[in-house]
């Protein structure tokens, strides 16, 4: 790498900035199976303070294996109420987790969830948008995602 106070030879490549996000180009890595035990107690208490029934915690850690500690650059950058789930589905790594979602909502056995899924190229959230609009006229109770 290079510093601050360096000049660059000529030709040289250097990254201004890492891009995450999928949408910018960035490289999708599922590591929620890799965080250890006392860390993962502390992001699921601050999901669980949120109040919602599904949400993502974004985390930033040196070390995904130990507990947040002071000493440590770490920490929840957000709790998203509406999480990606590309980087889930389709990450370096991952597993299937609309599955997930769904096994843990505790629904009652009578209780019936349709799903719709809205695939193509060009649409797909107009499509969904007007279903969910359909549905609520309805009386329906609708959530969705695009």
């Amino acid at each position: 790498g290079y510093t601050l106070e360096q000049v660059l030879p000529a030709g040289a490549e250097v990254n201004l900035r890492f891009q995450a996000n999928l949408s910018g180009g960035g490289e999708a890595v599922d590591v929620t199976e890799e965080v250890g035990p006392e860390l993962k107690k502390q992001l699921e208490l601050a999901a669980r303070l949120s109040g919602l029934n599904v949400c993502g915690v974004d985390f930033l850690a040196e070390d995904l294996h130990s507990p947040m500690p002071a000493d440590q650059q770490q920490g929840i950058l957000e709790i998203n109420a509406a999480p990606g789930l590309r980087m889930h589905l389709n990450g370096k790594r991952g597993k299937e987790i609309a599955d997930w979602i769904i096994t843990r909502l505790d629904l009652q056995p009578s209780q019936k969830l349709p799903l719709f899924a809205v695939t193509g190229t060009n649409g797909k959230t107009t499509v969904v948008r007007c279903l969910a609009h359909l549905l609520a006229l309805a009386g329906k109770k609708v959530g969705y995602t695009t």
